[in-house]
C-alpha cells in the first residue's frame, strides 16, 4: 500500500483490500492500523478527513483517487516513524568547499546544454506537485496528473506559478539556485535537482511522501518535503538525502552541499551512471577524454582545483 506504484487503479485496489482486511482484525491487532489518525488537508475550504471513515467506506463504497491519496499518505506517516532515523549531515566530510564548487560549476555549464533527454517532463510535474497539499498527491491518476489537483486549487493562478519553471531556460534556473547560496525554495531544488537529474541518469530524487516508497536496498536518494510532515525531528519542509534507514537533512546547508554528497554516496554506493559527474568532480586529475564530461573542464567556471 506504500509501495512504489504508479497505477492508480492498482492503488485503489490494494486500499480496498487492505481496509477490508484491516476491519476484520480483532481490537488489540489494530494499534498497527491508523484508524485513529485524522488528515488536516492544507488545501482551501477542505475539511479534516478521518482515516476510520475511509476504512469503512472502502469496505462498502468504492473510494475517490482523492481518498485513495489522502489514506496512502496518511499510511506513509504512520510507518515512517519506523522506517527513517533522520540526521545532520555527517563532520567531518570528505566532501569538501572545493568539491561543491566544481559540481556547481559544472552544474552551470552542462545546464546550457540540457535536452531534458533524461528527466523529460519530471521538472514541471515535482513543481507542480510541491504547490499541492502532499496528501492529495500520493496517489494520481492520469496522465495530467497532477495538473488536475493543482488547477482545482490554484485555479488561473496555476499558471503564474508553472511560468517561471516552463520559460526560464535550464541555465537561468540553477544560475539564479546557485548564486544565492541562502536559497533553499522548491524552485531552486528543482532546478538543480533536474540538472543533477541530467548529469547522473536514473539518479533517485523523492517528493514528498515518495519517501516511504522507496526500499532500503536502493541507491542514495535526494529528497524534498513541502508541507508533509513523515518523521519526527524532520521539518514538514524538508529536503536532504536519504541512505538506507537515515534521513539526512541539509536544512540551513545549501542545496548544493546536499547534491554534492549525495554524489558523492552515489558513486560510494556503485550507482554506474554517476562515475562521470563523480570523476569530474573528486577525481578531475583521472579524468581523460573517455568521460564526455571533460570537455566542459576548459569551462572558465572552474576555478577550484581539487585534489584527492
Amino acid at each position: 500500500m506504500t509501495g512504489k506504484a504508479t497505477n492508480a487503479a492498482y492503488c485503489r485496489d490494494a486500499a480496498t483490500a487492505w481496509c477490508v482486511l484491516a476491519n476484520q482484525l480483532p481490537a488489540r491487532a489494530k494499534d498497527w492500523t491508523t484508524r485513529s489518525a485524522v488528515i488536516t488537508s492544507t488545501a482551501p475550504g477542505a475539511e479534516p478527513v478521518s482515516v476510520a471513515a475511509l476504512m469503512d467506506k472502502a469496505t462498502s463504497a468504492r473510494l475517490s483517487f482523492v481518498e485513495v491519496s489522502a489514506l496512502r499518505f496518511a499510511m506513509c506517516q504512520h510507518l515512517a516513524g519506523s522506517l527513517f532515523r533522520p540526521m545532520a549531515p555527517p563532520q567531518p566530510s570528505a566532501v569538501t568547499s572545493a568539491h561543491e564548487a566544481r559540481f556547481a560549476g559544472l552544474i552551470k555549464a552542462y545546464s546550457k546544454d540540457c535536452t531534458f533527454r533524461a528527466t523529460g517532463d519530471w521538472m514541471i510535474d515535482a513543481k507542480t506537485t510541491l504547490l499541492c497539499p502532499p496528501e492529495l498527491t500520493s496517489v494520481v491518476r492520469g496522465a495530467d496528473a497532477p495538473y488536475t489537483i493543482a488547477s482545482k486549487i490554484h485555479g488561473i493562478e496555476l499558471n503564474d506559478h508553472l511560468r517561471p519553471t516552463i520559460r526560464t531556460p535550464l541555465a537561468d534556473q540553477t544560475d539564479q539556485a546557485l548564486t544565492i547560496s541562502e536559497n533553499e525554495s522548491s524552485a531552486a531544488f528543482v532546478a538543480l535537482a533536474t540538472a543533477y537529474g541530467e548529469l547522473v541518469p536514473g539518479a533517485p530524487v523523492l517528493i514528498n511522501a515518495e519517501v516511504c516508497q522507496r526500499g532500503n536496498d536502493q541507491p542514495p536518494s535526494l529528497f524534498m518535503t513541502s508541507q508533509c510532515t513523515l518523521v519526527a525531528g524532520v521539518p514538514a519542509s524538508a529536503y536532504g538525502v536519504v541512505m538506507g534507514s537515515i534521513m539526512i537533512v541539509y536544512n540551513g546547508r545549501g542545496l548544493l552541499k546536499a547534491l554534492t554528497d549525495c554524489l558523492h554516496a552515489l558513486d560510494a554506493w556503485g550507482f554506474e551512471p554517476a562515475v562521470d559527474a563523480h570523476q569530474f568532480v573528486f577525481k578531475p586529475q583521472t579524468m581523460g577524454d573517455a568521460n564526455p564530461l571533460a570537455k566542459y573542464e576548459s569551462s572558465s567556471l572552474f576555478t577550484a582545483e581539487v585534489h584527492i
